[in-house]
């Protein structure tokens, strides 16, 4: 009898070890599972944001930045006119960031610096207008143990010819 009595120790021995181990891999796997979701859910809302920001930037480049009303041919009212344009189509997004920037590229075949000489210059010009979108996830903090983490940015460029209306290159 005792034979018997010492295997029914060791099969519910062998079995209570079994029931912790369960618990143990659980206590693993739900981090690293939670951490993939939440991941995958701000790759879906970064390409949402972005599915939204390309044709709301070429909009707001053709309509803004093309025709501007009248004594708005200067850079930063054409750069807060897009801006502004690109804030209230993508919405109260708190965590998006957008900024435009707008550069001459050149006069009629001329860099810039060649022009500038030129008086009262009747060149042609374009312009170039970068619209960039900065993705800041949601649920995770900006730095990790003192390491700051990247930020995912979008940018779309545009080349213009600002005496041409609604016209892009």
């Amino acid at each position: 009898m005792s034979i018997f009595g010492s295997r029914q120790t060791l099969n519910r021995q062998a079995k209570l070890d079994q029931r912790g181990q369960s618990t143990v891999e659980l206590a693993v796997c739900l981090p690293v599972l939670l951490i993939m979701i939440l991941c995958t859910f701000n790759f879906c809302l970064y390409l949402s944001a972005c599915a939204r920001f390309d044709p709301l930037a070429a909009e707001a480049v053709r309509t803004q930045a093309t025709s501007p009303g009248a004594g708005e041919f200067d850079i930063g009212s054409k750069e807060s006119l897009v801006r502004s344009c690109l804030v209230l189509g993508m919405g109260d997004d708190y965590h998006l960031s957008i900024s435009v920037s707008v550069e001459t590229v050149g006069y009629g075949g001329f860099s810039s610096s060649e022009a500038d000489g030129i008086l009262l210059s009747l060149l042609p010009r374009q312009e170039r207008i970068t619209c960039t979108m900065e993705f800041i996830p949601w649920g995770i903090p900006s730095s990790i143990f003192g390491i700051s983490l990247p930020r995912l940015t979008h940018s779309r460029v545009f080349i213009i010819d600002p005496y041409r209306p609604g016209g892009l290159f």
